[in-house]
Formats: structure tokens, sequence, C-alpha cells
């Protein structure tokens, strides 16, 4: 599980002109799963995660995060 840079060739569905504030959209292959995350306007993160394989979205909050991206946050290190 990991963010794509944004220099990476992405699928038209995940360009940041599209979105709305805190939509998601999956893509998904046999064995991949991105989502691309619009957290703010102008600001999308897209996250690639061999672990997930359906659409899962937290409902609680108005945020509507994707569970890819809370499984993500819970991985990383906090800093001290």
């Amino acid at each position: 599980m990991g963010t794509v840079r944004k220099c990476k060739k992405l699928p038209n569905e995940f360009v940041l002109e599209k979105h709305t504030v805190f939509e998601s959209v999956f893509a998904f292959t046999e064995n991949i799963t991105l989502v691309s995350y619009a957290q703010k306007t102008n600001k999308t993160l897209v996250l690639r995660s061999t672990m997930h394989n359906k659409e899962k979205i937290n409902t609680e909050g108005k945020e509507k995060k994707p569970q890819m991206i809370l499984d993500y946050n819970a991985s990383q290190p906090r800093a001290q």
C-alpha cells in the first residue's frame, strides 16, 4: 500500500479537475486497487493497494474517507 506520484500516467477518471471535495474514485485490476480521493479543492490523493479489493468508504464524519486511506494513515509512524 502506498501513494502514487503525480508524474505517473493515470486514467482520465483520476484527473484532478473532475473531482468534487470528499469524492472517491476507484479503479481495479486483478491484483491492484487504486483510489483517488479529493481532500480539498485542487488537492487529490492517489493510493494503490494490493490488500484492498472493495469500494469501502467510512461514512462517519463529513469527509467520507476510503478505508484504504484510513489503513494507510494508521500504518505510518507518528512524528514526535
